[in-house]
């Protein structure tokens, strides 16, 4: 392959084309930034308006927490909260949120 391309070979050039030609596992592949590609999993995983985690991210790791304090012998909490209007919410300010009223 060297010599078709008149150069060194990159690993990632010499992975897809093992994996598309010489044994073909996959159909579409694509080579793309590894930041990028973290960046794209990481926001399946939480709410782009508040960054908290959302429910994809909790049914893929509720088995793992509960195993590890299972292992630790600590206990496990749980909270779920579902705000109607939690753009409303956000828009009031941190003071009003909290009833606090200044004079």
């Amino acid at each position: 392959m060297e010599l078709k391309l008149g150069g060194p070979v990159e690993l990632r050039l010499a992975l897809l084309r093992y994996f598309t030609e010489v044994h073909p596992k996959l159909v579409n592949p694509k080579i793309i930034e590894l930041s990028l590609f973290e960046r794209t999993r990481a926001s399946a995983y939480s709410d782009e308006l508040t960054g908290l985690r959302n429910y994809r991210y909790f049914i893929e790791n509720v088995a793992q927490e509960i195993l590890r304090s299972d292992q630790s012998g600590a206990p496990v909490s749980l909270i779920m909260i579902d705000v109607d209007s939690f753009l409303h919410v956000r828009r009031v300010g941190p003071v009003q949120r909290l009833g606090v009223r200044h004079s």
